[in-house]
């Protein structure tokens, strides 16, 4: 009996102590990541634009990631990739954020965020037309994001270059060169002259090397070149040598007088003027530039010998005339505004 109560006395201490399930903790895992999709692409092309083609690309860029990404640090690019794999640069970068409030900058992505944005793009360089590029356009290019995925930040689309302007109809065929000499004639075969024809972004497509006929004093001459070296491809009947292209970029051309023989021969030129040719494959000429001629005022100097040069160094008698038409913002770089004229050493053309 004294045990039982004992036993019973002992159960009386014992506290019950409720069961607690186990609780497991989870940490949220930290993601950084952008995508971007090319939602539509509207091309743009239009004859007042001096660069072609262009493309208004719809675009959305999303933070995928659970993190908060600075708007300041997400940069965007577009490029142009040929079916070989090389690639045409595009126009200068572009971002999310601005200064600017009326461009409705984004200072900070928050997780899941989405903007959308539409930016014009153009290539740097002719693009041929008629023929397939992909357009890509490539979110944080310059890698300043650590994302947890980094093969997403690319998005493309296929575009096929075209035209709607019927300068590209008509092509170089001919271009003449006009001289005008002052009182200082240049020499029969002591002298040697290399006329240079070129686009205004350098390609060089007619020439005539080594005219050593004399050109009177006081006399004007009209040179034909005596090559096509426009490079195949494209070849002649390619958009670099068509109407558009030449008033997109403009002329230049490179009149390179030697005095071979005597280093104290001169020759001064007055005045020089370049008459361009424009016709269809079939030989019919351009309504507005069948026949162009664009004065370049100011291209009057003396190539050669100049009063203090050393009689006996050739290295500063070896001179340039450099005439152009590619500079300034004009739509029209072949309509005879902006043409400019430049002596300068030989040497120096090199860096042209």
């Amino acid at each position: 009996m004294l045990f039982i109560v004992s036993a019973m006395a002992i159960q009386a201490q014992i506290k019950t102590i409720p069961q607690v399930p186990n609780k497991t903790v989870v940490a949220m895992l930290k993601v950084t990541d952008l995508t971007v999709t090319i939602d539509q692409i509207d091309d743009v092309n239009s004859p007042s634009l001096s660069i072609s083609p262009r493309y208004d690309v719809h675009y959305t860029v999303t933070n995928s990631g659970t993190e908060d990404i600075a708007g300041l640090d997400i940069g965007l690019r577009a490029d142009f990739y040929k079916s070989d794999g090389s690639f045409i640069i595009g126009n200068s970068n572009f971002g999310l954020a601005g200064p600017i409030v009326e461009q409705n900058e984004v200072r900070v992505m928050k997780p899941g965020a989405a903007v959308h944005r539409i930016v014009q793009v153009y290539p740097q360089q002719p693009l041929y037309f008629n023929v397939a590029y992909k357009l890509v356009i490539k979110v944080d290019f310059q890698g300043k994001i650590a994302e947890a995925n980094e093969n997403n930040n690319t998005a493309e689309r296929s575009v096929t270059p075209h035209s709607d302007y019927p300068e590209t109809d008509y092509f170089l065929t001919g271009v003449t060169f006009s001289i005008q000499t002052g009182n200082d004639n240049k020499e029969a075969k002591n002298s040697s002259v290399d006329f240079n024809f070129r686009t205004g972004r350098g390609t060089m497509t007619y020439r005539y090397l080594g005219y050593s006929d004399e050109i009177k004093a006081n006399s004007t001459v009209t040179i034909t070149p005596n090559q096509c070296v426009i490079p195949s491809p494209p070849g002649p009947y390619s958009y670099e040598n068509s109407l558009q292209y030449y008033k997109q970029n403009g002329i230049r051309l490179d009149i390179i007088y030697d005095n071979v023989i005597f280093k104290t021969d001169a020759w001064k030129v007055n005045a020089v003027s370049v008459t361009l040719q424009f016709t269809t494959r079939n030989g019919t000429l351009s309504p507005s530039y069948g026949k162009k001629t664009i004065n370049f005022p100011g291209a009057s100097g003396i190539l050669g010998y100049r009063f203090g040069d050393d009689a006996l160094n050739n290295k500063y008698q070896n001179r340039v005339l450099v005439l152009r038409t590619s500079g300034g913002n004009y739509v029209d770089k072949i309509s005879g505004a902006g043409a400019t004229s430049q002596f300068m050493n030989v040497d120096v053309l090199a860096n042209l």
